[in-house]
């Protein structure tokens, strides 16, 4: 015959005080949203910084195409042809402005001769290769993220725009690269 086991209770959160379990949760819950927004700004910090490297390594690699094409004396409809081709990656876009704003090139040839950046220091940005970034509202409820800079193919002035009308005497040119991202 097997002897009884003395009763023991099993463990469960009744034995609990109320007060501990309001004290933890008091205190873990702003620690759990401390940590969630470091970790969101984290994440922010590396998408731009993400995008902006991208942005840059299209510019280059956009500016290293044109200056092959310059080689080959290029004009406007063959650097508009191999921006079109550059901007074939889904959701990005390429234009190209002087420094009064006026688009010259685009990935979207409709576009051409619209106005873009004028709230911008777009004669300020021909002087500089700095890169620089922006996001701007979009109608569709996202943002653009836009990558931007001077626009140097080459060490002389490049000359596909040289004498049109209003461009010969522009300081410089402006490329933007473009890409919708989701608001935060």
């Amino acid at each position: 015959m097997k002897a009884k086991q003395p009763f023991k209770p099993r463990w469960s959160w009744a034995f609990i005080p109320p007060s501990i379990i309001i004290g933890a949760a008091i205190l873990l819950i702003p620690l759990f949203a401390a940590m969630t927004m470091q970790s969101l700004n984290r994440q922010k910090t590396e998408t731009t910084r993400l995008l902006l490297e991208k942005g840059e390594a299209l510019i280059r690699s956009f500016e290293a195409g044109a200056r092959t094409g310059a080689w080959l004396r290029w004009d406007a409809w063959q650097l508009q042809k191999l921006l079109i081709e550059t901007a074939q990656q889904p959701g990005i876009d390429y234009f190209i402005t002087d420094a009064a704003g006026t688009i010259l090139a685009d990935s979207d040839p409709y576009r051409i001769g619209d106005f873009y950046g004028t709230d911008l220091d777009l004669k300020g940005l021909t002087t500089t290769k700095t890169i620089r970034w922006r996001q701007v509202a979009n109608t569709e409820g996202a943002d653009t993220f836009e990558v931007y800079r001077r626009f140097t193919p080459t060490t002389e002035p490049f000359a596909v725009w040289e004498g049109r009308k209003n461009h010969a005497d522009s300081p410089g040119f402006v490329i933007f690269v473009a890409w919708i991202w989701a608001r935060s």
